[in-house]
């Protein structure tokens, strides 16, 4: 069987009211395309997608959830929990990653990133993970 592995490398900064900061994302995952952080993967595939955080939240709880907006998103796992999506959390990194298994196209939509804070909103990022099937599921981009 054919096996294309993907490990790319994100970086891009970002500015709000409280000042700049760089971003680096890392995705490593079985044939996939990003286009910023709209992220397509074949349907049936496996992958795993990096969230970084701040190290002051090193201890926080950190969860991975599902919806176009971050306060009415579904949880869908935090760390430790195994199941259709399972994340792991490495704190000396400031980064957890969410692993999942046989995404199929009604998977599709927006997720989120966050880290739990305490007496605060919780703490976020958004990306749209598109799922498709087929032979050629992106044709205006190259598979690495």
């Amino acid at each position: 069987t054919h096996l294309l592995v993907l490990l790319l490398i994100l970086t891009f900064r970002t500015c709000a009211v409280y000042g700049c900061f760089h971003l680096h994302l890392i995705l490593f995952a079985d044939e996939a395309v990003i286009n910023a952080l709209n992220i397509g993967v074949k349907s049936g595939s496996p992958g795993i997608f990096p969230c970084l955080y701040d190290k002051k939240h090193k201890e926080n709880r950190k969860y991975w959830c599902k919806g176009t907006h971050w306060v009415s998103c579904s949880i869908l796992t935090y760390a430790k929990i195994k199941g259709k999506y399972s994340l792991t959390d490495y704190p000396a990194q400031s980064i957890f990653t969410v692993q999942w298994e046989n995404l199929q196209t009604s998977d599709s939509g927006y997720y989120w990133c966050t880290v739990e804070i305490s007496g605060a909103p919780d703490d976020g990022y958004y990306l749209y993970l598109t799922v498709k099937s087929g032979k050629n599921i992106f044709p205006n981009s190259k598979l690495l």
